[in-house]
């Protein structure tokens, strides 16, 4: 039983790391270091708040916060662009026409089965009992 309490733990910590790296969070990581040893470094010669402000302006970068920001803008994902059909459905009455939009992979393929019955097979009978 421990054993696999231990295989969940374990899967699920990994899984936590897994979303924290794929959502950039090594970055997040990087700058937090940057940004204490800036801070205690402008400490040293200026007021508390002024190495605060100094630390998060953003114009006092140090080389860390550099390699981090270029490294960030590297990992921009990419844009996804869907081409998008419209089909326009119309009912005699209708005031105004309901018009859908399905991207290129929902479309059926030209050898899918689409003649499906038109009747349901009708249930057994008698309908099974209830175990």
């Amino acid at each position: 039983m421990r054993f696999f309490r231990a295989i969940k733990q374990l899967a699920a910590v990994t899984s936590l790391f897994a979303l924290f790296a794929v959502n950039g969070g090594q970055w997040f990581l990087v700058q937090s270091v940057a940004w204490a040893e800036m801070w205690s470094r402008f400490s040293r010669t200026e007021s508390f708040a002024q190495a605060t402000r100094h630390t998060f302006d953003g114009q006092h970068l140090c080389g860390v916060c550099k390699i981090a920001r270029h490294e960030r803008a590297k990992e921009k994902a990419p844009e996804i662009r869907l081409e998008l059909h419209e089909f326009t459905l119309t009912q005699p009455g209708w005031e105004q026409a309901l018009a859908l939009r399905f991207p290129d992979s929902l479309r059926f393929h030209a050898g899918a089965r689409t003649n499906a019955p038109s009747h349901p097979v009708p249930p057994p009978t008698p309908p099974p009992r209830l175990c």
